[in-house]
């Protein structure tokens, strides 16, 4: 390995500042995600939160040949949802986060104090008196 002189440490290794992402922004990948134009959740957000009259003329500022396939998929989620329950369901669990569901062990009504361990030893123990 070769040993850098003080000339070398000081210069900067691109003084012109040339190349890189700083002119290429459309090849950043934020911690290799997808751009969020790209994600149904995003869409799905955007077209919640528009008012209702951009909403239904989007279509018809974003022809075919210009939208994406995720964000036509999460516009007509979206416009369903406004009648279908589970179509709500559905955009509302993308977007705001699913439900906690909780479990509840019970037995024959009754709620389990304890659980009771048998380790082979002591079953086989049992079994055989």
């Amino acid at each position: 390995m070769k040993k850098q002189t003080t000339e070398q440490v000081r210069k900067p290794r691109n003084p012109t500042g040339k190349g890189g992402f700083k002119d290429h922004p459309e090849l950043i990948n934020p911690g290799g995600r997808p751009k969020n134009q790209e994600s149904f959740s995003y869409w799905m957000n955007y077209f919640k939160n528009l008012p209702i009259s951009e909403f239904l003329g989007w279509l018809k500022k974003n022809p075919e040949d210009v939208r994406t396939v995720a964000a036509e998929l999460a516009y007509n989620r979206v416009f369903n949802a406004r009648e279908d329950l589970t179509e709500f369901k559905e955009v509302a669990n993308r977007t705001e986060g699913m439900p906690i569901q909780s479990t509840d062990i019970t037995s024959f009504g009754e709620k389990l104090e304890q659980l009771i361990i048998y380790k082979p030893e002591r079953l086989k123990k049992e079994l055989d008196e």
